[in-house]
């Protein structure tokens, strides 16, 4: 299932940037990570419209996987607060916990027709009402996306080979 893959590869990557930079991400702030998530889709919207699927040895998926990763590192964040103090092995649980919730709503869910422009928009909507809304609703919004992200790949992941 591509789906199952893409979440092993994620959380590969994330485990493999973990014993590299360690928490480095906790110090960030949700509009840091907001920041670098849309970077990373507007990359991928770029490419779309270029035909161009990789930059210097990096493929789109790798854009792919960024985005999941800062979108599940957000969701940590969300979690623990304002609280600083956490070890890797604790980091580690919180993304697998984060990723089983994710694989609840995708299978719940089964089908979603999304653009990279919504995914945009959406973002844009988080980055300029990030201080007026709930912890819950910047949760909520922030599973919503990463199942447009991944709805999104799983749709047109074949133009990406």
């Amino acid at each position: 299932m591509l789906f199952s893959f893409i979440i092993k590869k994620c959380e590969n990557i994330f485990l493999e940037k973990l014993k590299y930079y360690g928490l480095s991400w906790i110090i960030l702030k949700n509009y840091s990570i907001i920041d670098q998530i849309l970077i990373k889709i507007i990359r991928i919207k770029n490419i779309n419209i270029k035909k161009s699927f990789s930059v210097k040895e990096e493929k789109i998926i790798d854009t792919y996987i960024d985005v999941i990763n800062y979108l599940i590192i957000a969701l940590i964040k969300i979690e623990l607060k304002c609280e600083k103090k956490i070890s890797n092995n604790n980091a580690i649980i919180l993304y697998k916990k984060k990723i089983k919730t994710i694989k609840k709503l995708v299978k719940i869910i089964e089908n979603k027709n999304c653009s990279i422009d919504i995914i945009l928009n959406k973002l844009l909507y988080l980055r300029k009402n990030l201080f007026n809304i709930s912890y819950q609703q910047l949760n909520d919004n922030y599973l919503i996306i990463l199942v447009d992200v991944i709805f999104y790949y799983k749709k047109n992941y074949k133009k990406f080979l």
